[in-house]
């Protein structure tokens, strides 16, 4: 028997993430002893944020290429779809830019800090790994996003790149799982 259960309300998704970013900033106060942002003019920091968006395009492209056009994420899709209530606009922006700097801090700031990239990206990786093998694709996903993430940290001196890369390809990706039918899924 097949019980139905209640769909996640975006509140509680944004809830889980505002809470991740104030623990993780938190940590990263506690451990690094130095300011989470760099950058040393707000123009510097405008500028690694514009270089967030743009790099985020390509990845954009891609993951709505195979979101869209492959079978590979049909599960996830799905999974989705079935838990999760619908997200307008402004709940999307706030999982995303909240999931985004949660995340890059605690994996780019703090873990790749003390263990190196590939012990930060092959969690990051593993943190992202679903309840079967249906969802293995959005994990190797998320895994050779958390190598590209790390390289952009190293090359960059910024947590602020990672950030922006990660927020605004969150929030396509909610975009474009929201708005597809569920025809296209089949």
């Amino acid at each position: 028997m097949h019980v139905k259960t209640e769909k996640i309300r975006p509140s509680k998704i944004i809830a889980f993430y505002t809470i991740l970013t104030l623990i993780t900033c938190f940590m990263y106060k506690c451990t690094m002893r130095q300011p989470i942002f760099t950058e040393d003019t707000i123009s510097s920091l405008i500028l690694h944020a514009i270089i967030g968006l743009f790099i985020a395009l390509p990845i954009i492209f891609i993951n709505y290429f195979l979101l869209t056009k492959t079978r590979l994420f049909e599960a996830l899709i799905q999974s989705i779809k079935e838990n999760i209530q619908i997200m307008d606009r402004f709940e999307m922006s706030t999982v995303a830019l909240f999931s985004g700097i949660g995340e890059e801090i605690l994996f780019r700031g703090i873990v790749q800090h003390f263990t190196g990239l590939i012990v930060a990206s092959l969690l990051f990786g593993l943190l992202h790994i679903g309840p079967n093998k249906k969802f293995l694709p959005w994990t190797f996903f998320a895994l050779i996003m958390g190598f590209f993430l790390g390289l952009m940290r190293l090359y960059f001196g910024s947590l602020v790149v990672p950030i922006f890369i990660h927020a605004t390809v969150n929030y396509a990706s909610f975009r474009f799982l929201f708005s597809m039918d569920d025809k296209a899924l089949s």
